[in-house]
């Protein structure tokens, strides 16, 4: 069933695009992703709706069973993409784990605005490029609060 219609609290949550995840294999061309992002960043800022940007930095602590190695990413690798434009009342995240509400206050940002729904971009990697990294692509897809459902 497609939605037609949000919620007036609702928020933009976008997650992962940042310099090093961007250069990977995903199932859609990235610059098509950035830019169907940013017309739903300029939507969102223009109606003054809550903007979430979400950056990785590393892999959750003490976390073994599911390796992200970051050998070879660039030394601004976590930095967002220059394309969202980030903006002061923008609000950053960065995550440590596979979801963007573990840990970071995400859900109490939103809660604290009143949001009633989530919209989150995300793009996918490309089928059999990477099985570790689709994994992990589609936990952050699905990442989400059960009391935000």
């Amino acid at each position: 069933m497609a939605i037609s219609t949000l919620d007036p609290t609702t928020a933009l949550v976008v997650v992962d695009l940042q310099k090093g995840i961007a250069g990977l294999p995903t199932a859609h061309p990235m610059k098509d992703v950035v830019g169907n992002t940013v017309a739903l960043l300029d939507a969102f800022r223009r109606r003054t709706l809550p903007v979430v940007l979400v950056n990785v930095d590393a892999r959750a602590p003490g976390r073994s069973e599911r390796s992200f190695s970051t050998t070879g990413m660039p030394a601004d690798w976590t930095e967002l993409l220059p394309e969202l434009n980030r903006q002061a009342n923008d609000h950053t995240v960065t995550k440590r784990t596979w979801g963007a509400f573990t840990k970071t206050g995400l859900e109490q940002y939103l809660r604290g605005r009143g949001v009633t729904q989530v919209v989150a971009p995300v793009s996918r990697p490309r089928p059999g490029s990477n099985p570790r990294l689709a994994r992990r692509m589609s936990l952050v897809s699905m990442s989400r609060s059960p009391s935000m459902r």
